[in-house]
């Protein structure tokens, strides 16, 4: 019973139709929409904002793991980012990004028809869609999302021995990102679906559950070794101490993705959880608890949730929408691949002007190339943690704490909370840490004390950023 029930949706049991001219009109209208979607993406990367704190420290990695042969957390992706830029500079960081970010929706699209039918999937697109609008851009971590896109795919559709192609996806996305450390969670959450549906042989479920193991054995083989399963929930921003040094809040890291989604989620969990398999139902939860977790990973809530909301709008929804003819497919393919070129030669033709002048204009990263300028060793500390990485490219400039989380202890992230938020004991551990200089906007509380601390002097302002060092430095330079 419940196989017959969940193994196809309506939508995709529909028979055949001849092909008509309202049928090939409405197809044609639904590809011209996905390309439509594919270009407004292309169009963000090329000039939306990017996070530039973030670029410095993926590409100072990237150098570090092609030229030094230094790997750190997210090696593989920061290789490819420093590549990609060293060959076409900020447009091919754009393109690869929008490349990254149409596949995972096509992805997730694909994993939606059998639920919707091959023109409602598009619903499922758009919804996941909304999930990105925060991500869209040069370093926004939209890109690694691919992998979480292609690990449902397969865990849910493949069968038998094909199911441990899931491996390999969760090895890669262990050296791409530190989010990885989902993997795991993903398929073990569908073999205990799979057990409480009692849908599948029970060999299939072994598998499942052999999945589970083969992806946690996986985060083990990147440079981190065994430590990946404590460092990566720092790198990925799950423990929820960082929340005194670095925003996690939804509201606060994806104010547009959350405004936009959060309607939809909470609808979905009423209408979704009543007639969704068991799996459908322990993702989507997860889901939604991840969502308020850690804003960064709204795009993963899409990846999982598009495609059980619209399969369920489906499931109650009259049967509209019928599977296109052969010689239709064979048209849509084409339309595809036509529009996909386009959009691909349009982010590439481009070379993100904005883009790369808002990143080129970072008066962070100008302030703390002027502070390393003298080579004399210094100390930093940044109010905002992200402006810190861009230190990392100088050898003489130090860091209380930069975008790396998992590389610090609790002790540092206390000393980081402390500084930056002026609590009790802040001037303590300026001087038992040996910080001689902080970055900070101008309106900040901890600015204002410096400029009335005897010993302090403000040396550089740009834009509101202004740059504090001790006294003794500036006396030194003279």
């Amino acid at each position: 019973m419940i196989e017959a029930r969940f193994a196809r949706s309506p939508a995709a049991n529909a028979t055949i139709q001849p092909l008509t001219r309202d049928s090939t009109y409405r197809h044609a209208a639904v590809w011209s929409l996905r390309a439509l979607l594919a270009v407004v993406i292309f169009a963000w990367f090329a000039v939306a904002a990017p996070r530039a704190p973030q670029i410095a420290l993926m590409l100072e990695l990237g150098r570090r793991a092609v030229v030094e042969h230094s790997f750190e957390f997210g090696w593989l992706g920061a290789s490819f980012a420093y590549l990609v830029h060293t060959a076409a500079g900020f447009g091919g960081m754009a393109a690869l990004g929008g490349t990254a970010v149409v596949v995972t929706l096509a992805l997730v699209e694909f994993r939606a028809r059998p639920r919707t039918g091959e023109v409602l999937s598009l619903a499922a697109m758009i919804l996941c869609s909304f999930c990105f609008l925060d991500a869209l851009r040069v370093s926004g971590g939209a890109a690694h999302w691919v992998c979480a896109a292609a690990l449902l795919l397969l865990l849910e559709r493949a069968r038998g021995a094909y199911i441990y192609a899931a491996i390999p996806i969760a090895l890669i996305w262990a050296n791409l990102a530190p989010d990885a450390i989902f993997a795991p969670a993903i398929a073990g959450l569908i073999a205990l679906g799979r057990v409480l549906d009692g849908r599948l042989p029970r060999a299939e479920i072994l598998h499942a559950w052999a999945v589970t193991l083969g992806c946690t054995a996986a985060l083990l083989l990147t440079p981190a070794g065994a430590k990946y399963l404590t460092l990566a929930p720092l790198a990925a921003h799950l423990d929820r101490s960082l929340t005194a040094v670095i925003p996690l809040a939804p509201s606060l890291v994806a104010p547009r993705a959350y405004a936009a989604f959060f309607l939809v989620l909470a609808i979905g969990a009423a209408l979704g959880m009543q007639r969704c398999r068991w799996e459908d139902r322990l993702l989507f939860a997860a889901a939604i608890v991840l969502a308020f977790w850690n804003g960064d990973d709204l795009p993963l809530v899409g990846i999982v949730a598009a495609p059980v909301l619209v399969g369920t709008v489906v499931r109650v929804a009259p049967q509209f929408f019928a599977r296109p003819a052969p010689r239709e497919r064979l048209v849509n393919g084409l339309i595809a691949s036509i529009a996909l070129f386009l959009a691909l030669g349009f982010a590439t033709g481009t070379q993100a002007r904005i883009a790369r002048s808002s990143a080129e204009r970072d008066p962070a990263d100008a302030i703390v190339r002027r502070a390393a300028a003298d080579g004399r060793p210094h100390r930093l500390v940044c109010v905002v943690v992200e402006w810190c990485n861009y230190a990392i490219a100088f050898g003489n400039v130090r860091v209380l704490m930069d975008g790396r989380t998992e590389r610090y202890d609790g002790p540092a992230r206390d000393a980081q909370h402390e500084i930056a938020r002026v609590t009790a004991g802040w001037k303590a551990e300026l001087a038992r840490r040996g910080i001689d200089a902080v970055l900070a906007h101008r309106s900040d509380a901890l600015a204002a004390l410096l400029e009335l601390a005897p010993g302090w002097n403000a040396v550089d302002l740009q834009d509101g950023i202004i740059l504090f060092e001790r006294e003794r430095q500036v006396s030194s330079a003279r």
